[in-house]
């Protein structure tokens, strides 16, 4: 992030939350350079059961409201907001920009799909077993 010139990221992708927190619950995933949080929007439980992350660092929100307000606890007041920009609708785009006015929203996308290009070995060892299954259904149709 530092590297980037980023001081905040703001993920809302369930892609990415699943990447990062382990959860495609509805959900808005705050990370700095010392600090994450999940904001639950819908499926607290679930995402509870599903992440991995520190229970203490996940809550409801009902919105970005709630994330203006972490925020603002965190001592942001401004700066550079990273986020998936090249899937984030319009609509919410404008939204956002203007509730964190005092922020400059940037786009991370190539940033976040770089990272999650990288595998760890149990990664890997999954998506070999999914291949392998996928292979075995195909030769049962053939």
């Amino acid at each position: 992030m530092p590297d980037a010139g980023i001081d905040v990221v703001l993920l809302n992708y369930s892609r990415s939350t699943l990447y990062y927190a382990n959860t495609t619950q509805p959900s808005i995933l705050i990370i700095t350079p010392e600090n994450y949080h999940l904001m639950v929007v819908k499926g607290m439980e679930s995402a509870l059961e599903e992440t991995w992350l520190d229970p203490q660092k996940v809550s409801g929100a009902v919105g970005y409201e709630d994330v203006k307000e972490t925020m603002r606890n965190w001592g942001l007041e401004g700066g550079r907001v990273g986020m998936e920009l090249d899937i984030l609708p319009t609509g919410q785009y404008l939204r956002i920009s203007r509730l964190l006015a005092e922020f400059s929203i940037v786009d991370i996308s190539r940033l976040i799909l770089q990272q999650r290009r990288i595998k760890d070995s149990k990664e890997i060892e999954y998506t070999r077993g999914a291949c392998r299954i996928v292979h075995q259904g195909h030769q049962r149709v053939l």
